[in-house]
């Protein structure tokens, strides 16, 4: 739920295939959904219980199964503060259903299996929509991923573009990494302010400056900045790791577009096919794979192909760093 891949029903339906169903006895229902994710039970996860003298939260003894961080986020992912990202069911059988576009209408073809007179399964793709002149004219499965990979091929950057796109990358990175680490001492320096003005609070509650129900009002609102900027903080730290290697896995990955989609588990076909085609892509029987928009990558290398040069000028796209502004004037 803090990932906000899940809304309230699919996060029940994802309990249910990991055993809670069969744990129970019963199919989770929505009302247990709402319990699991009510705030008290969300905070007695987290590891706090509710103050029955001054109002509030006090730090239990028991061990938390969740972060303060994520129950900020499940919160504000519930309340509509953060928006719900896609999750899509997927069949290994007909991994392009949904990117795959029909030629005439432009809706996402389905596919299902036809059964021979033996018992022998014909899987194919065709357009549903009942006014479209392809309702009901069916594309093999075969053909149509065929054509696929084989448009995959053509997308891939070329050798010279990926070595220029390594180390214009890496270069990036160094730069953008010290502007990274400018925010999270800003937000380090935030976090240190807020907690001396929780002390405060506590303070002045210790010397009778606030009465309980002040001391509980300023205490929640001291406690949502903390927490608010803990998350702040840690989305804007980078991990330590070698940057070098990553671009070069990258780059290794992107060298083989076709066979890199065929060796995927099938749960992370959809990741790559929305990377390659963001909005997908038409399909014709006797014209094939349509153009479609490709994602920033791929058109990038596009860009540069039409324009005759063998790798991309980042102009444009990043305010040039002197290195890359001596590269490029030695190239």
């Amino acid at each position: 739920m803090a990932s906000g891949l899940y809304n309230k029903a699919s996060f029940g339906r994802r309990l249910d295939e990991l055993g809670l169903a069969k744990a129970r006895g019963k199919k989770t229902s929505s009302q247990f959904v709402d319990a699991i994710l009510e705030e008290k039970r969300l905070k007695f996860y987290a590891g706090w219980l509710a103050d029955p003298r001054e109002g509030g939260w006090i730090r239990a003894m028991h061990k938390p199964i969740i972060t303060d961080e994520e129950v900020h986020k499940i919160l504000a992912h519930l309340s509509g503060k953060r928006r719900t990202e896609t999750h899509n069911s997927h069949n290994p059988m007909f991994p392009l259903r949904g990117w795959a576009l029909c030629s005439e209408c432009g809706r996402k073809l389905t596919g299902s299996s036809s059964t021979g007179e033996h018992g022998e399964s014909y899987p194919f793709y065709h357009c549903y929509y009942k006014q479209c002149p392809m309702k009901g004219k069916t594309i093999r499965k075969a053909d149509l991923e065929k054509a696929f990979t084989e448009h995959l091929e053509k997308v891939t950057p070329v050798e010279k573009w990926l070595v220029y796109f390594k180390e214009t990358t890496i270069d990036l990175w160094k730069e953008q990494g010290m502007s990274f680490e400018k925010e999270a001492e800003a937000y380090t320096r935030q976090l240190k302010m807020f907690e001396d003005k929780r002390k405060r609070i506590f303070d002045a509650r210790e010397d009778g400056s606030y009465s309980k129900e002040e001391f509980q009002e300023r205490k929640e609102e001291i406690e949502n900045d903390i927490l608010a900027t803990k998350i702040s903080l840690s989305e804007a730290k980078i991990e330590q790791f070698d940057i070098e290697a990553a671009v070069t896995y990258a780059t290794d990955f992107i060298r083989d577009l076709a066979r890199q989609w065929t060796d995927l588990p099938h749960k992370l076909q959809p990741k790559f096919q929305n990377l390659v085609f963001p909005a997908g892509f038409t399909y014709d029987r006797k014209t094939g794979v349509g153009t479609p928009k490709l994602g920033y990558i791929y058109e990038l290398n596009r860009t540069s192909s039409v324009q005759n040069t063998t790798v991309v000028d980042p102009s444009g796209l990043e305010p040039l760093t002197s290195s890359l502004q001596m590269r490029r004037s030695t190239r």
